[in-house]
């Protein structure tokens, strides 16, 4: 079962994160208030369905009309997270080209998504949906910094 990890930090201080651990199909035990290191104070265990969220995924990929919005919908003991993406094209041009030390690295663009909280048209979200749909990246509200990120 396909694990993730947010983590929420406020804004200046790095000292209170929170790291929230996807599990998806397990009922967990939360753990909460457990200091971890000096910048993670608090996580918790949290599920969403990554394969409807692939086959969303897959869906955008192969829309010639306007891309619909993908919905990324979680929730954790301090709130509920509605995501609403969009593929983010503008992000790279066209003929990107990633490398590494050792040669030229394969990476979808089109995996690419920005968009809001449903609840807080102020936010930002940003990140990349892999094609076993697990999602990476992070949320920004006024006060709060979220990192989602594979386990």
């Amino acid at each position: 079962m396909p694990s993730e990890m947010v983590q929420r930090r406020t804004a200046p201080p790095l000292v209170l994160v929170l790291v929230l651990v996807l599990v998806l199909g397990a009922s967990v035990n939360v753990a909460r208030g457990a200091i971890l290191n000096d910048f993670i104070r608090h996580y918790e265990l949290i599920e969403y369905d990554a394969s409807a969220l692939a086959a969303q995924h897959r869906r955008v990929r192969r829309s010639i009309e306007p891309s619909p919005d993908v919905q990324l919908r979680f929730r954790t003991g301090a709130r509920d997270f509605r995501l609403r993406l969009q593929p983010d094209r503008s992000l790279f041009t066209p003929d990107v080209v990633f490398e590494s030390d050792t040669g030229p690295v394969q990476f979808d663009t089109n995996s690419v998504y920005k968009g809001v909280l449903e609840d807080d048209e102020g936010s930002v979200v940003h990140g990349v949906i892999g094609t076993d749909g697990l999602f990476d990246g992070s949320v920004v509200t006024a006060s709060e910094h979220y990192f989602i990120e594979p386990a």
